[in-house]
């Protein structure tokens, strides 16, 4: 009786799978933590799936494209309070207008000195948006450094 080789090669298959499964590690039990809601759209709308920065504090940067006082989406800082939690701050609320950026997307890149750099999808002097500096001082200024066009 003549052997098939197609059935070796299964055999084949599926112990080397059988052996990968044996050999993979167990997962671990992972937990879902939120740090903060959006409220009504005050403080950001519509997150979209980009990375959030951390500095070397722990502080959190994030943008998102909808929300804020304008509609235009906002930047914002989560800074870890005690008990585990986080506390938002605003950095800058976009306004859509000329000298201003509109729905941010992206992350943000932190430098050493703090500033926060960033792009978005409109505004600036053609409406095609923007590449923007958030300038750490007292608080956090606006540059434009690009509008496209």
């Amino acid at each position: 009786m003549k052997k098939n080789p197609l059935l070796n090669l299964s055999v084949a298959a599926l112990s080397l799978l059988a052996f990968l499964g044996l050999a993979a590690p167990q997962a671990s039990t992972q937990v879902l933590t939120t740090l903060h809601s959006l409220t009504s759209g005050v403080d950001g709308a519509n997150p979209v799936l980009a990375p959030l920065t951390i500095d070397a504090a722990g502080n959190l940067f994030g943008i998102v494209p909808g929300g804020g006082p304008n509609a235009y989406g906002l930047a914002f800082e989560l800074s870890p309070a005690s008990g585990g939690s986080y506390t938002e701050q605003i950095l800058h609320t976009f306004s859509g207008l000329s000298g201003d950026g509109a729905t941010p997307y992206g992350s943000l890149i932190v430098d050493s000195a703090g500033n926060l750099y960033g792009t978005t999808a409109g505004g600036g002097a053609q409406g095609t948006g923007t590449v923007f500096e958030l300038v750490k001082s007292s608080g956090y200024s606006e540059t434009i450094l690009y509008s496209f066009g």
